[in-house]
């Protein structure tokens, strides 16, 4: 069973609002419960937060998500890494105590994923995030993994990409562990187009996903850098068109097709959980070019 460290009252969290500042979780949290000496945190209680502004105005973050099967309180454990409502998310916990990883959203807030782990007959373990997603490598790295997935899920585009991703009989997404720049290959032929221009039947792929690359380009336009569960998002779009089986050489403006659509540039503005789209629900600046 995956964990990360348990959150309390006073630990930090941050988000967009902050500007990247840290700010602690607001007393009283659950103060009958105490862990490491301080009260648990639970979804639903508050983060202090600081409305950017010529005059700074003190305001609240509420913590979105928890472990379901950890109650305190009657509300869900909080941890490192959970998200908050405003975009942000728990920076710190206690590292000595560990809270399940399966997260439950808050009333009215995106589902929660389905998380869990298998030991294969190697001995190697891997994380299976839904039906169709699994993750392989160490378990740094798929814990990664999953909090920005977790991120994803936070907003209106990241889960309804989820949700496409995790139909029944849609092929498998397998993410790896990479140094260098995010790609997705490991297709089957049915990923691609047909030559009349009807979809493939579908195909399963491979997602090699760097959880610590933040810049693309040269990283002097606003867009170029990025939260990193962005671009998973993206990597994601296209393990969607595998599945459709839409893969396609064609291109317009010189730029191919699959990634315009990704992106969610004309004429593909209208994808529902684009790159722009995801981008927008994280409060962060729209991508203008591929």
């Amino acid at each position: 069973m995956v964990g990360f460290p348990a959150a309390r009252m006073t630990d930090m969290h941050t988000c967009p609002m902050c500007m990247g500042a840290p700010f602690p979780i607001m007393p009283p949290a659950f103060p009958t419960v105490m862990i490491g000496g301080l009260p648990a945190a639970r979804m639903t209680d508050l983060c202090a937060c600081l409305i950017p502004a010529l005059v700074p105005i003190p305001s609240v973050d509420p913590i979105a998500f928890g472990s379901p099967t950890v109650l305190i309180g009657g509300q869900p454990a909080a941890r490192q890494f959970d998200p908050t409502m405003k975009g942000g998310a728990i920076i710190l916990g206690l590292p000595t105590v560990l809270i399940g990883i399966v997260a439950t959203p808050a009333p009215g807030e995106p589902g929660a994923l389905t998380i869990w782990e298998e030991v294969l007959p190697d001995g190697s373990t891997v994380t299976h995030v839904g039906p169709n997603i699994t993750i392989t490598g160490t378990k740094a790295f798929r814990d990664a993994v999953v909090q920005d997935l977790q991120r994803l899920d936070s907003t209106p585009s990241g889960q309804a990409l989820l949700t496409s991703l995790s139909a029944p009989g849609k092929g498998p997404v397998t993410i790896v562990a990479t140094t260098g720049g995010n790609a997705v290959d490991g297709t089957e032929a049915g990923a691609n187009v047909n030559p009349d221009g009807t979809p493939g039947p579908g195909s399963g792929s491979t997602l090699h996903y760097n959880p610590n690359k933040t810049q693309i380009g040269d990283g002097s336009q606003p867009y170029m850098t990025r939260p990193p569960a962005v671009a998973l998002g993206h990597e994601l779009n296209h393990c969607e068109q595998a599945q459709n089986g839409t893969w396609t050489n064609d291109s317009t403006g010189g730029t191919n097709n699959n990634e315009l659509e990704a992106v969610g540039l004309p004429p593909y503005q209208n994808n529902p959980h684009s790159e722009n789209n995801i981008r927008k629900d994280l409060g962060q600046p729209p991508r203008t070019k591929y």
